[in-house]
């Protein structure tokens, strides 16, 4: 469906208001079916082009929704939806920032305060750790938050500041060697951190070693769709660290800036590599929803079972 005739019922047609234009094109132009959420696994780069072309003309309902927020700069753009941490209908808030909408980060929940981002990954950890104990390490405090109050004494929470390889203050945990019986988790997952391990293999092996049968590893992390092999961002040179195109950390305010530097950006190959740490199954997962607002450039995390 041409972007130019979304535009042309709600945008020009005087006395339609941002949000009002909103709602008719979501209800006009995609069905209740598409509307709703979607997901898919992804096991190579052929798959990952093809999903991206199969649900392209959902996208052009954030085209719209970006000019509309431009056009009208004194107005608080809602999208009505669903937020699943809420549990229940919401008005969403659109924010611009620079021009442009980042769908992951300004699409908020003005209950929760939960963006896309955050209202997909914790709904999906909550729900996949709802039958057994967890190990979540997470970098936000809302993030956190939300997952003590929905799974309570079933997970147990890590701050990704104070997990590290070769960190074995006490307090701290030490992600090669884990507290936790074989085969004694449910679920182990992490967001951002898998990148910032120097060598992630012997942290994979640790998941592996600690989940039960048929439990899952849930990971986001920084992976690039178009690239075939993963790539060294930081190298050692003398020892230290090194990267022609400047060391890159994830919390750049952090004292202890081992821990968020990143050294690898991930390809299609860190699927080989974790199947060869201990599991059976391992795929990219990708999801979009216009009713949940998860919308954006497909975004990516990784799930294998154990």
């Amino acid at each position: 469906m041409p972007t130019d005739h979304l535009m042309e019922p709600a945008v020009y047609h005087a006395g339609v208001e941002a949000e009002d234009a909103l709602h008719l094109a979501a209800e006009n132009f995609f069905t209740p079916e598409e509307r709703e959420p979607r997901e898919c696994s992804l096991k190579s780069k052929e798959d990952f082009e093809r999903v991206y072309h199969e649900w392209l003309p959902l996208r052009n309902f954030e085209w719209f929704a970006k000019e509309i927020v431009r056009r009208a700069p004194n107005q608080l753009v809602r999208l009505h939806g669903r937020c699943v941490l809420c549990d229940k209908e919401q008005d969403f808030l659109i924010q611009m920032q620079d021009g442009d909408v980042n769908w992951l980060e300004q699409v908020v929940c003005p209950d929760c305060q939960g963006n896309a981002r955050v209202r997909f990954w914790v709904g999906r950890l909550a729900q996949e750790g709802r039958d057994g104990k967890s190990l979540v390490l997470e970098r936000g405090p809302n993030e956190r938050n939300w997952l003590f109050h929905l799974l309570g004494e079933r997970v147990n929470l890590y701050w990704q500041r104070t997990a590290g390889q070769s960190n074995k203050e006490n307090g701290k945990l030490n992600t090669e060697h884990l507290p936790y019986g074989d085969a004694s988790l449910r679920m182990v997952a992490s967001y951002d951190f898998l990148e910032t391990l120097e060598d992630p293999i012997p942290a994979l092996k640790e998941a592996a070693r600690v989940l039960q049968p048929g439990g899952k590893l849930l990971l986001h992390t920084l992976f690039d769709a178009n690239a075939l092999q993963t790539v060294d961002r930081t190298v050692r040179r003398d020892g230290e660290p090194f990267s022609e195109s400047g060391l890159w950390y994830r919390d750049p305010d952090i004292q202890e800036r081992e821990l968020s530097l990143v050294w690898k950006v991930f390809g299609w190959d860190v699927l080989d590599t974790i199947r060869a740490c201990g599991f059976r199954e391992a795929c990219c997962r990708t999801h979009y929803s216009i009713n949940y607002g998860y919308m954006g450039y497909l975004p990516l995390w990784i799930e294998a079972i154990r």
